[in-house]
This record gives structure tokens, C-alpha cells and sequence, in this order.
């Protein structure tokens, strides 16, 4: 009996990619018990001093930006300073008062700047300046400061000195300061004032209605005029050089009447053979009085 021996089939087919990789990813451990450094352990310290070399970078980041805010916040004591004009004084009397003012502690950063005092300072100092203003930039460390000095508008003679008084009545301090002022009409004060730097001698009113007055006589080419302030209150004295009275005038009232009222009654008295002995009155507008 002759017995055949069966073949047993061999699957020769190729392991495909995904058994090759599953293959490849698979690692046995050594018989030795030792084993290599893990991968995902910091062996050298690499990732250590990167990390403290970042944080330095941080710090020093915070430390500069600290440092241009704080920078930011100081003032110098020298401002930019802008003035409209220089009859009074040179820019340097201001800005040498100003940056007094800024050198004080207080004065000297941003946030505690008193810069109200620092104006009411100026103000006070100099009493030709009308209105001031100071910014601080946000920016810059040079405070910006704004003057303005008021017009000078009449010279007032008074207790044998002659004082400058600005378009709003007040004194601004002796002529002989300001000798870069000049050609000003005179008024002669009567009234018994103390006239004193930085007093109010007239309101606004009433140096407006004086300067209008002076341009309307110099228009009309009157005689050297003579104003005078009596002891009365907003009452003006006008003589001219070719009168022997003197006119009445109302400070407070309207002035273009008035001055109309004056120049038509003095024509009136020029062209005739009478005029007043004593004065011509015209502070009530409609009427003329005189004696």
C-alpha cells in the first residue's frame, strides 16, 4: 500500500506595509537589565537654560518699558514758552520766572505738577499779562506755556509819576520800566487815588470810552486836549487849547453820543461870539449844558 504525502500549503504572500510598521515600531528589552536614556528626559539641561534665558528676555523687556514710562513722566524746568510780545520785557524774564516755578520738587513730574499755582504765580509776578495757560504733554517732558500781554493804552499821571495802564484799567507799574512804550495819551488823576502796580485805577468800560474819545479828538484834530479824572466817580474832564471851559463826560454812558454832542457844541462855540465861562456838559445824551 503505497500512502501519499499530502503537502501542506505555504502562504508565501508579502507582509503588507501596515505589518512592517507595526514590525519596525516593536523593541524588546536587553537581557541585561540596563536600558538608554529616555527620549523625552532633559539629559544635558538644554531646555532648562532656555528657559532662564527667555525669562532674563522678560525682565528685561518689563524693565525698559518701566523705565521709558517713568522717563516719561518727568518735567524739565525749562518750558516752551510763548509770549505775544515783548514791550514789556524779553522772553527771558518770563522764562526765567517760569522755570523757578518748575524747579520745585512738586513741579517736577507729571502727576503732582501744580500747574494753577505755577499760572497765578506768572500773573502775579507780572502784571501785564492779561491770561495764561500751561500744558503738559503727553509725550514730551517740556511743559508748554502760553502768555499774553495785555495792549498798554494811556499814561496815567499821578502823585508826580507817570504810570502805564493797560486796556482794562489796571496799572502795570511805572513808565520809566518800560521804555519801549511811548506815544500814549496822558491823563492827569485828580481824584486822589494811590495808584500802585497792578491796581485797578478804571474798569474796562471806562478806558474804552477814554480811548475812543482820544481817536476821535485826534481825528477832529482838536488843540492839545488835557483829560483829567475829578474826584467823581466815572466822571472825565476834557480841556482843550483853544477853550477857556472844560466839557463834562460820562464814563459809563455812550460814548459816540457824547463825543457827537461835544464836537457839534464846540464847533457851535468856535463860530460864535459867546461861549461857556466854566464848562460844557454833555453826560446826558439828547441835551447840552453849559456855564
Amino acid at each position: 500500500m503505497v500512502f501519499v504525502r499530502k503537502k501542506t500549503k505555504v502562504n508565501r504572500r508579502r507582509p503588507t506595509a501596515r505589518q512592517q510598521s507595526k514590525a519596525l515600531l516593536t523593541y524588546y528589552r536587553s537581557g541585561d537589565g540596563q536600558t538608554g536614556p529616555s527620549p523625552f528626559k532633559d539629559v544635558d539641561g538644554s531646555s532648562g537654560s532656555r528657559r532662564f534665558f527667555l525669562r532674563l528676555i522678560d525682565y528685561a523687556i518689563i524693565s525698559i518699558i518701566v523705565g521709558v514710562l517713568v522717563y516719561s513722566l518727568i518735567l524739565k524746568s525749562e518750558p516752551s514758552l510763548i509770549v505775544n510780545n515783548n514791550l514789556y520785557r524779553p522772553t527771558s524774564a518770563y522764562m526765567e520766572a517760569a522755570s523757578k516755578q518748575l524747579d520745585q520738587f512738586k513741579n517736577q513730574n507729571k502727576i503732582t505738577v501744580n500747574d494753577k499755582q505755577i499760572i497765578d504765580n506768572l500773573l502775579t509776578t507780572f502784571p501785564e499779562i492779561i491770561d495764561a495757560s500751561m500744558r503738559v504733554p503727553l509725550i514730551g517732558q517740556s511743559p508748554i506755556i502760553h502768555l499774553t500781554a495785555g495792549s498798554p493804552s494811556l499814561f496815567l499821571k499821578s502823585g508826580g509819576d507817570i504810570f502805564i495802564v493797560n486796556e482794562h484799567g489796571k496799572i502795570l507799574g511805572k513808565a520809566e520800566k518800560y521804555p519801549l512804550i511811548k506815544d500814549l495819551a496822558i491823563v492827569t488823576d485828580e481824584s486822589g487815588f494811590v495808584a500802585e502796580e497792578g491796581k485797578q485805577v478804571l474798569s474796562t468800560q471806562s478806558t474804552q470810552f477814554i480811548n475812543t474819545l482820544i481817536l476821535q479828538l485826534n481825528k477832529s484834530k482838536v488843540v492839545s486836549p488835557t483829560l483829567i479824572l475829578p474826584p467823581l466817580v466815572n466822571e472825565l474832564h476834557v480841556k482843550t487849547g483853544d477853550s477857556n471851559y472844560f466839557t463834562k463826560f460820562y464814563l459809563s454812558g455812550e460814548p459816540l453820543r457824547q463825543i457827537g454832542q461835544f464836537m457839534a457844541s464846540r464847533q457851535h462855540f468856535l463860530n460864535s461870539a459867546t461861549s461857556p465861562s466854566e464848562y460844557l456838559d454833555v453826560r446826558v445824551v439828547g441835551k447840552v449844558f453849559f456855564k
